[in-house]
């Protein structure tokens, strides 16, 4: 699997959770849905990954 791939897939993943939640109650008694806040996600790019280790300073 690529990383675009992946990155797909967890997207898919993650809107597929986000239209279930739409209508489950948040802790003040009122769904997404009725607050307005759309099902989506918004990812951001990463710009870029160090798999170097960590320096302690």
């Amino acid at each position: 699997m690529t990383s675009a791939t992946a990155v797909d897939e967890g997207r898919g993943a993650l809107d597929n959770l986000l239209e279930r939640l739409i209508d489950v109650l948040t802790p003040t008694g009122v769904t997404p849905r009725e607050i307005g806040v759309p099902a989506t996600s918004t990812l951001l790019p990463i710009v870029s990954v160090n798999r170097g280790r960590a320096e302690c300073p």
